[in-house]
C-alpha cells in the first residue's frame, strides 16, 4: 500500500511544482516515505525472524531490489526537492519499480497464505482428534459408569 501511496504522492508533488501547495505535497510524500521505510524495517527485522521460512526469505530478497530502487529515488527527491531533472528521473524510477515491488509483494502474500492454510489444517486435525477423544470418553462414561449404575437392582429392606 505504501508503495502505491508513495508513487501517488510523488506525482501529486510533481504536479504541484511552482504552486503554493508544493510544500504540503512534499510533506505528504516525506511522511509516506517514512512509513514505507518503517514498514520495510518491520517486515525484514521482525516478521521474517518470527516465521523463519526460507521461501519467505528468498521472496523478500527479491523484493528488496525493488524496495532499494524506490527508497533511493525517494531519498533523492527529498534531498534536493528543487532539482527538476533529478525529480523527473527519480519519479520515473519510482513509477518503473512500483509494479515489480507490488508483484513481488503479491508473491509474499501468497506464501503467507500457504503457511496459514497449513496451520489451519493442522488446527482442524487437532480439533477433530479432540472431538473424537471427547466422544470416546463420553461413550466410556455412558457404558461403563451410567448404564451399570441404573442396571443394578436395588435391595429393599423389608
Amino acid at each position: 500500500m505504501y508503495s502505491q501511496k508513495l508513487t501517488k504522492d510523488a506525482f501529486f508533488a510533481s504536479n504541484a511544482k511552482n504552486t503554493d501547495s508544493f510544500e504540503d505535497k512534499m510533506l505528504d510524500f516525506r511522511e509516506t516515505y517514512q512509513d514505507f521505510k518503517i514498514g520495510n524495517y518491520y517486515i525484514n527485522n521482525i516478521v521474517l525472524k518470527f516465521y523463519n521460512n526460507q521461501d519467505l526469505n528468498d521472496l523478500y530478497k527479491e523484493n528488496q531490489s525493488y524496495y532499494k530502487n524506490l527508497e533511493d529515488a525517494s531519498s533523492a527527491i527529498l534531498n534536493d526537492i528543487h532539482n527538476d531533472t533529478l525529480f523527473v528521473k527519480s519519479l520515473k524510477t519510482i513509477r518503473d519499480n512500483e509494479n515489480g515491488f507490488l508483484v513481488s509483494m503479491d508473491k509474499i502474500v501468497e506464501e503467507y497464505q500457504k503457511m496459514s492454510e497449513v496451520k489451519v489444517n493442522k488446527l482442524q486435525q487437532m480439533q477433530l482428534l479432540f472431538h473424537a477423544a471427547s466422544f470416546l470418553l463420553l461413550l466410556y462414561v455412558l457404558f461403563f459408569i451410567i448404564i451399570p449404575i441404573f442396571g443394578r437392582e436395588t435391595k429393599s429392606i423389608v
